[in-house]
C-alpha cells in the first residue's frame, strides 16, 4: 500500500449517477435490509444510522449494469467508522453478515484510552477488503501504527471519501480526506477467484457504527445481456392462394336433358328453357 500526499485529485468524470441524500426520496433508488429493529434514515443531508445497533444494508437498486467506480463521503461518529461499500453483492436479504459478495470498509476506533488495543495510535484507519457469507478478511493496509500521524493528524476526526475503481478482477481503492483530496490512503488488490466483480450490485454498509454516509456516485455501462432485446421485424407472409373449388355437381345446360335436375315454378304462361347452352 502507499501513503501519499501528492496524490491526484478524484477524477473529474461526471458520475453515471449520484445520490446527495438531500431529500427523503433520495431513499427511493436504494433497497434497505437490517439486522434489528434499527435502519438508515436521511437526516440533514446524510444516510445516517437510526433506532437500534446493528449491520445495515443499502443497496443500490439499479441492476442491469456492470459497474466500474463506486465513491461515497463517510463522516465519522462517536464511535469513529465501521462502514464502506459493498461490490458485486447478491442474496442481501440474509441475516446479519450473509450477503454473497466483497465488502470494502473503513475502520478507525479513535479509543479513549485504556479502552481499546488501537489505544496507542489514536490516529490509526485501516482500510480492509473482506468477503461475505461467513466473513472472511481478504487484505488489510493500516494507513498508521504506532505514533503514526499520517491521514489524522492529531486525532482529529475527519470525513473521507472511499472510492472502489473496478476492472476485471481488479480493485483500485482509495481512501481520502475530504478537507484536503490530496491526502490518500491507496492500493491495488487483485480478487483471486478472477470473476469480473464490476457486475453484481452495489451499495453501503454500516457495521454496528455511527458513521454517517453522503454522495454515493456510481460509474457503470448498462451490460449488454440485460437490454432489453431488441424486437424482430414484422415478417410479412405471401397470401396463400386458395384451393381450387371441386364441385360435387355442375350443370352446363349445354342440352334440354340438364332441364332434368331441377322442377320448375312460373307464375304466368311462361317460364324457363334450355336455349345455346344457357337457361333462359
Amino acid at each position: 500500500f502507499t501513503v501519499t500526499y501528492t496524490a491526484p485529485k478524484p477524477s473529474e468524470e461526471a458520475p453515471t449517477d449520484l445520490v446527495d441524500f438531500a431529500e427523503e426520496t433520495s431513499k427511493d433508488k436504494f433497497n434497505f435490509y437490517h439486522s434489528s429493529d434499527g435502519g438508515f434514515a436521511v437526516q440533514d443531508g446524510k444516510l445516517v444510522p437510526a433506532g437500534e445497533e446493528g449491520e445495515f444494508k443499502a443497496i443500490y437498486k439499479d441492476t442491469n449494469a456492470s459497474f466500474r467506480y463506486v465513491s461515497v463521503d463517510i463522516y465519522p461518529g462517536d464511535k469513529g467508522i465501521n462502514g464502506g461499500l459493498y461490490l458485486d453483492v447478491t442474496d442481501v436479504d440474509h441475516p446479519v453478515d450473509q450477503a454473497e459478495g466483497l465488502y470494502i470498509g473503513v475502520e478507525s476506533d479513535f479509543p479513549k484510552a485504556g479502552e481499546s488495543a488501537w489505544e496507542d495510535a489514536p490516529n490509526r484507519l485501516d482500510v480492509v477488503v473482506g468477503k461475505f457469507p461467513q466473513w472472511q478478511e481478504l487484505h488489510r493496509v493500516v494507513s498508521e501504527t504506532g505514533l503514526g500521524n499520517n491521514l489524522f493528524a492529531g486525532g482529529v476526526k475527519e470525513p473521507v471519501n472511499l472510492s472502489a475503481s473496478v476492472e476485471g478482477n481488479e480493485l483500485t481503492v482509495t481512501v481520502r480526506l475530504l478537507s484536503n483530496p490530496f491526502k490518500s490512503v491507496s492500493f491495488v488488490y487483485t480478487y483471486a477467484e478472477g470473476q469480473d466483480i464490476a457486475l453484481g450490485n452495489v451499495g453501503i454498509r454500516s457495521g454496528f457504527s455511527d458513521a454517517a454516509y453522503d454522495n454515493f456516485a456510481v460509474r457503470y455501462s448498462t451490460v449488454e445481456a440485460d437490454k432489453e432485446p431488441e424486437k424482430e421485424p414484422d415478417i410479412i407472409e405471401p397470401p396463400v392462394e386458395p384451393e381450387p373449388v371441386v364441385p360435387t355437381d355442375k350443370v352446363t345446360f349445354d342440352s334440354n336433358e340438364d332441364r332434368d335436375k331441377f322442377s320448375f315454378y312460373h307464375s304466368s304462361d311462361g317460364g324457363f328453357a334450355v336455349q345455346d347452352g344457357k337457361l333462359v
